[in-house]
């Protein structure tokens, strides 16, 4: 009887590994990105050679950097239209076909070019093949060379003159689609191809809409209003694909496990042979849900992260090989949430999830039939004695202990339901009503950590065997035999049989109980305190006591009592939300962000994987897999896959504002002529006038594929000594009311061990003087000081001579006056 259970349980163990394993992208769950309420119809994506998304709407051409759009056309003009389809050209040009014909934009300069040639209107599709444009319109098929400028207008051999999908396959055959049929042009021969289609019924013609080539299955998708089609060229056999009858075909694309996703009126097909068919559609309660059911497009990037647009803006899901996320939705079918601080995976295989919002029970991940119960307070059929579960335990015989804000209760697996206890000591002063932690010691005995009650002792089968009611407790530990205080937030057993309690708001955060002696030692009163208040604690195999607290972790050697701290980085001090062991490194989830400890060489680090937060963690060691507990859902990854060194993507500039103006390439910005002839994305130094001072920039190492964006950090020389850190999840970098001179902004990532990466951003940035502080200025100032002083010399020296002219003068006229008056005075002879 037991066989066949015990080898189909084997058998499960066996095969979830490798259904995780080989993850694939769930569908379910989108980053909504807005262009705005006019921009919403989303008709195609472009990535460049730097790995900027441009996105074509109905208003013009956008970019996104992963953090925000940036328009591109200009209000009124010709780029302000809508646009239908685009090519990367080279590392220079897009061209962009619109309502109002081609559109040719040069994305080094942010400018657009006027096209020599006088192309149609309605421009649906292109493709650029052997330097040639083919470019397919409501008014037919052209043909354009960028280098003699030559259009040409292709009449014959067509199904018909209304094109609406073109692509080149690898054979070198172009194919098109059309209002009424599908064909191939074959270069060798010039000539066209009909290929035929089945009859779809009810319908007079053959839309296609789509088409995709699918090297892997050697084969070309061909997607019509109505129906989906299979050719294979090899023997030119057309399959219709009968899972897509009446579903208007709009868009086609591979994602990165091969699956194809058709887009349609009736929103996203998943579509895989010899699985499920998956139908994704917009879910008005999940705001992460599709934005619309009308997909436009669908894109698949060089990181594989599928781009959707919609008709109401764009949905993006990320190809994250390292997590796989699952609501909890998937799993209980109901829209209640629970913010996950406990689970486990018992020895029968079974998931106990437990959080804010009850217990969940289940026996599967996968899609499917599934054995589900949640038990929640007042449930008839699931009763629980308090929603609010802070821990799960599993003893020795296998069975399940939970502690709650209601004391503690056992799972009964027969009647699959909870027995509950109520616990007091010999006063009955304290009980067990709200309990934090739980565990059964090497003599049989349970160990119960609560809020105010401090800490009780029971003997388990002695419990186990008791009619109900109050049970007393055959040892208690509280602020009367020795512990700093009764709320005792977390409680484990080291390998020597010793009891670590971690204290809430006590000025002894950790203490050490010896069960033989009662003695209770206080471990490092001096080092967790204030800012370091521990808020985690944890056994490893290897003996070693961790604890987490804001900013770091601690391990402690339990034989001597011994710390090592172990310090995040310099910048901030996050709070330690849970900690799991696994492989020989200590996994530890904090406040802001992922980080692992190295139990050997104690090296820690941080690992960007995601921007939420998990309250909770175990290692499955049946399956080798890690689960993150969060809010309303959890993720499953392994050691080996978050460990996974990524490629570390460089920093760019993606917008500047000078005085909150968005700076555009040659829309007749105060830059000079010579930045002007290129865009800020490839400027290393901008020239401002004096007046523009107020600067913002963003800067980006397009994270699309990254769930936790880059940590950043900047200073600008010439203003900032130190370093300073970016808030989570911004790029935008401000600095006002600078004076003239010379700059420059130096922009970080702050690495795996906290400190600033050496490869950084830098950009030059000089803020001309007005002119009354240019070099000529002052130099007419010099000269003028020069002259007013040459004058004021010369003013005095000419002062100082007509000075003493003057008193020559009268001195020479006191002299005769003198002469005369001794004149007079002599006697006159008589006469």
């Amino acid at each position: 009887m037991h066989r066949p259970v015990l080898f189909l349980f084997i058998l499960l163990q066996i095969g979830l590994p490798c259904t995780l394993a080989g993850q694939k992208s769930d569908y379910r769950l989108f980053d909504n990105i807005s262009l705005g309420t006019e921009a919403s119809v989303i008709s195609c994506f472009l990535q460049d050679t730097q790995g900027l998304i441009w996105i074509g709407s109905n208003k013009g051409l956008f970019s996104y950097d992963g953090y925000s759009s940036q328009p591109h056309f200009t209000f009124g003009e010709r780029s302000n239209t809508r646009i239908y389809c685009g090519t990367v050209v080279d590392s220079t040009y897009l061209y962009i076909g619109a309502d109002n014909g081609l559109l040719i934009y040069n994305y080094r300069t942010d400018t657009y070019q006027e096209p020599e040639a006088d192309f149609p209107t309605d421009i649906r599709t292109l493709a650029l093949r052997d330097g040639v444009l083919w470019l397919g319109t409501l008014n037919g098929l052209y043909t354009y060379s960028p280098e003699t400028r030559q259009l040409s207008s292709i009449t014959e051999g067509l199904p018909h003159q209304t094109i609406y999908s073109i692509i080149r396959a690898s054979d070198d055959n172009l194919y098109i689609g059309t209002y009424n049929g599908c064909c191939r042009y074959i270069p060798a021969t010039g000539r066209f191809e009909t290929i035929d289609l089945p009859v779809t019924r009810g319908r007079s013609n053959q839309f296609v809409n789509s088409l995709l080539e699918d090297t892997a299955r050697g084969c070309i998708w061909i997607g019509t209003e109505g129906c989906l089609f299979k050719y294979t060229p090899a023997d030119g056999h057309t399959q219709r694909i009968d899972a897509f009858h009446d579903n208007s075909v709009k868009s086609l694309a591979l994602d990165g496990n091969g699956q194809l996703l058709v887009g349609t009126d009736n929103g996203l097909y998943v579509y895989q042979e010899d699985e499920p068919l998956l139908h994704v559609v917009h879910d008005s309660r999940n705001l992460q849900s599709l934005s619309n059911n009308i997909i436009w497009t669908i894109f698949a990037d060089r990181e594989h992260n599928v781009w959707l647009g919609t008709d109401y803006g764009i949905s993006m899901s990320r190809h994250n090989s390292v997590l796989r996320h699952i609501p909890i939705s998937q799993i209980t079918g109901t829209g209640e949430g629970n913010q996950f601080y406990s689970m486990l995976r018992d020895a029968h295989g079974t998931y106990w999830f437990g959080g804010t919002n009850g217990l969940i029970r289940f026996t599967a991940l996968m899609d499917g039939e599934q054995d589900v119960a949640w038990y929640k307070m007042g449930d008839r059929k699931y009763p629980l004695s308090h929603n609010r579960v802070r821990h799960l335990y599993e003893d020795r015989e296998q069975q399940l202990w939970v502690a709650t804000d209601g004391s503690i209760s056992r799972y009964d697996s027969a009647k699959r339901q909870f027995i509950h206890y109520n616990i007091v000591d010999s006063t009955r002063r304290y009980n067990s009503n709200w309990t934090y932690s739980l565990f059964e010691d090497r003599d049989g005995q349970l160990w119960i950590a609560t809020c105010l009650g401090g800490i009780f002792v029971v003997d388990k089968e002695n419990l186990m065997r008791s009619s109900g009611g109050l049970y007393m407790a055959e040892k208690t530990y509280s602020i009367h035999n020795g512990l700093s205080g009764m709320f005792i937030n977390q409680m484990i057993l080291d390998r020597e049989g010793n009891v670590w309690a971690l204290l809430y708001n006590s000025p002894n955060s950790i203490e050490k109980i010896n069960p033989r002696t009662g003695e209770v030692t206080h471990i490092a009163a001096g080092e967790l305190k204030g800012e370091r208040t521990p808020n985690f604690i944890l056994c490893a195999e290897d003996g070693y006591i961790w604890i987490g607290f804001p900013g770091g972790v601690m391990r402690v050697t339990p034989e001597n009592d011994s710390i090592r701290m172990l310090p995040f980085d310099a910048y901030n001090h996050y709070e330690v939300l849970s900690m799991a062991e696994a492989d020989g490194r200590i996994w530890i989830s904090t406040t802001d962000g992922f980080w692992v400890a190295d139990q050997q060489t104690l090296e820690v680090r941080r690992l960007n994987i995601t921007d939420k937060r998990f309250t909770s963690m175990f290692f499955d060691k049946t399956s080798g897999e890690l689960y993150l507990g969060t809010a309303d859902g959890f993720a499953i990854s392994s050691p080996e896959a978050l460990l996974a060194e990524h490629l570390e993507q460089p920093l760019i500039l993606t917008a500047l504002y000078v005085n909150n103006q968005l700076y555009q390439s040659g829309a007749g910005q105060a830059l000079d002529a010579v930045q002007s002839a290129q865009s800020i994305r490839y400027s290393q130094r901008i020239n401002l006038d004096y007046d523009q001072n107020n600067l913002a920039f963003e800067l980006s190492d397009l994270p699309y594929s990254l769930e936790e964006k880059s940590k950043l950090l900047y200073r600008l020389e010439g203003v900032d000594r130190e370093w300073n850190l970016l808030k989570p999840n911004t790029n935008r970098i401000t600095y006002n009311n600078l004076n003239y001179g010379d700059y420059r902004l130096i922009v970080s990532k702050l690495d795996a061990h906290g400190k600033p990466s050496e490869k950084t951003y830098a950009l030059d940035v000089h803020i001309i003087p007005p002119w009354y502080y240019t070099p000529w200025a002052k130099a007419v100032y010099v000269l003028l000081c020069l002259v007013l002083i040459l004058w004021t010399i010369n003013f005095f020296r000419v002062k100082n001579r007509l000075k003493l002219e003057r008193l020559e003068k009268e001195k020479i006229l006191e002299q005769s006056q003198l002469r005369w008056s001794l004149y007079e005075s002599l006697p006159r002879p008589e006469t």
